[in-house]
C-alpha cells in the first residue's frame, strides 16, 4: 500500500503521468554565483509511486511535468529565480495579498510559488493568471510553470518538468514555511496545500486587483504609480510615465510629466532632471523600457499589448518565446512556445534561418514577427538551447524506428 505522504504528493503535483524529469544530485555553481546546476534529463515512462519514494528519501531527485496531454493543468507555479531571496519576506508578501500560493525554496535558495487546483483545468488561463500573480509580487520576468500552454503529444511533444519540493524530506532544504516563520515538515505541507487549494472558476472569477490610474496604460507603471517606485528608479520611472503622456495626452503631456513628478515620485526629481528628460522625450517617439527595472519586475506582457496607451503590437518586435523542447528524433523536432501565441514545430533550419521561421508563424500562429538583427537572432536562439529540454525518445517513435516496424510488419 502507497504510504500516505506519497499518496498526497502525488494527489498535489498530479501533472503529465507518462514521462518525468530528472536532475544530478551533484550540483555545484557553475559561474561562481548561488544558483546549484547539475545535469538535467527528461525520460519516458510513468511517474510512480517509486519515484516519489526515490525522491522523498533522498535517493534521486523528481521533476514533475504540469501540462498534460489535454493540455490541462492541476498545479502551476512561479519560479523566483532571484538571490538573495528571503522566504520569509515573500511569503508575507502572498499572505497580505491574499493569493492562494505556497512558496518553497528551490535547491540554489530561490522560490517555487505553486498554485493547487481542486480540478484539472484548461492550462492557458490558468498560466495567465499565474502571469498577473508574478507581475504583481514585483516578479514580471520570472517563469511560469507550466512553460507550454498547449502541446501536441500525437507529435511526441511534451511540457517541460519543474523540480519538486521536499527531496530527502527529513533533511531537505526545500521547504514551505508556516505561520511561525518556521520550515513546514512534508506531511504539513500537505495539510496547508490541500487547505489551501482553490476551484479553477473561483480562481478566475476573482480578478487580479491593480490600480488604473494611468488610464489604458502599462499594467507595470498603473502598479508602481500606486505603490511607489523603488529607491534608484525614479529617473527612469519618470521617463517611462513620459512615454504614456505623450501617447495618451499628446497636447498636454509635459504639463502631466511635472504632474505626475508631483505626485507619484517620493521625493520628486529637481526641476533640471524633470527638463533634461522633456529634452529627450521631445526629440523623438520612445518605447517603454519593458527589459530595464522597475517595469520589468512589474511586467506582464500579454496584458500589456491589450492596452490602448501599452506596448501595442507595432513596437513589440518579436514575440516573447517560453520553453524550447528537443526531440531526439532523426533528424530532430523541436518545439516552441510562443506566449500568447501557441506551439511550434520547428525544424533546425526553421531556427537557423529567421525567415524560414517567419514563413512557420504566419502558417501555424497567423503572425509575422519582425525581422532582426541575425547576430541578435542569433543570441536569443543560443539563449533557448541554454535551457532547452531534452526529450529522449523510443526508438520506435522515431522516422527510422517506426520504417523498421513497418519493413518488419511487411515481410512477415
Amino acid at each position: 500500500m502507497t504510504h500516505p505522504i506519497i499518496q498526497g504528493l502525488m494527489s498535489l503535483f498530479s501533472g503529465y503521468m507518462h514521462a518525468h524529469g530528472i536532475y544530478s544530485k551533484n550540483l555545484q555553481s557553475q559561474d561562481g554565483g548561488p544558483k546549484l546546476k547539475g545535469k538535467a534529463y527528461s525520460i519516458a515512462g510513468e511517474v510512480t509511486p517509486e519515484l516519489w519514494e526515490k525522491h522523498v528519501s533522498g535517493e534521486q531527485p523528481l521533476g514533475i511535468i504540469p501540462i498534460d496531454e489535454r493540455s490541462m493543468v492541476k498545479f502551476a507555479a512561479i519560479d523566483v529565480d532571484t538571490y538573495p531571496l528571503n522566504l520569509v519576506e515573500l511569503t508575507k508578501r502572498v499572505n497580505q495579498h491574499k493569493l492562494p500560493l505556497i512558496p518553497c525554496r528551490t535547491k540554489s535558495g530561490g522560490a517555487h510559488l505553486y498554485l493547487f487546483l481542486r480540478e484539472h483545468h484548461d492550462a492557458a488561463p490558468i498560466v495567465k493568471r499565474m502571469r498577473e500573480f508574478a507581475s504583481l509580487l514585483g516578479y514580471g520576468n520570472a517563469e511560469i510553470f507550466p512553460k507550454q500552454t498547449k502541446i501536441l503529444p500525437e507529435r511526441g511533444d511534451i511540457g517541460q518538468w519543474i523540480n519538486m519540493p521536499y527531496f530527502l524530506a527529513g533533511k531537505t532544504d526545500r521547504f514551505a514555511i508556516g505561520v511561525d516563520n518556521a520550515p513546514l515538515s512534508v506531511s504539513d505541507f500537505i495539510k496547508l496545500a490541500i487547505g489551501r487549494s482553490i476551484s479553477a472558476l473561483e480562481l478566475l472569477a476573482q480578478p487580479v486587483k491593480e490600480s488604473d490610474v494611468l488610464t489604458e496604460g502599462p499594467p507595470c507603471l498603473n502598479h508602481l504609480v500606486s505603490m511607489g517606485f523603488p529607491e534608484g528608479t525614479r529617473n527612469q520611472g519618470l521617463f517611462n510615465l513620459g512615454v504614456y503622456a505623450k501617447k495618451a495626452h499628446p497636447d498636454r503631456w509635459e504639463a502631466e510629466l511635472e504632474r505626475y513628478n508631483a505626485e507619484y515620485l517620493d521625493p520628486p526629481l529637481p526641476a533640471s532632471e524633470v527638463l533634461g528628460i522633456m529634452k529627450s522625450l521631445r526629440k523623438g517617439d520612445f518605447f517603454y523600457t519593458c527589459k530595464q527595472s522597475p517595469c520589468c519586475n512589474f511586467c506582464n506582457m500579454p496584458k500589456c499589448r491589450t492596452r490602448k496607451f501599452g506596448i501595442g503590437t507595432a513596437s513589440a518586435g518579436m514575440p516573447k518565446f517560453g520553453s524550447l523542447t528537443k526531440l531526439l528524433t532523426v533528424p530532430p523536432v523541436w518545439f516552441l512556445e510562443i506566449e500568447g501565441g501557441g506551439r511550434l514545430e520547428l525544424g533546425t533550419d526553421d531556427l537557423q534561418n529567421q525567415r524560414r521561421f517567419q514563413a512557420r508563424c504566419m502558417d501555424v500562429l497567423s503572425i509575422m514577427p519582425a525581422a532582426m538583427k541575425q547576430s541578435d537572432w542569433q543570441e536569443i536562439i543560443q539563449g533557448l538551447l541554454e535551457n532547452v529540454t531534452i526529450v529522449e525518445m523510443p526508438v520506435e517513435s522515431t522516422p527510422v524506428g517506426q520504417l523498421k516496424q513497418f519493413l518488419e510488419d511487411f515481410c512477415k
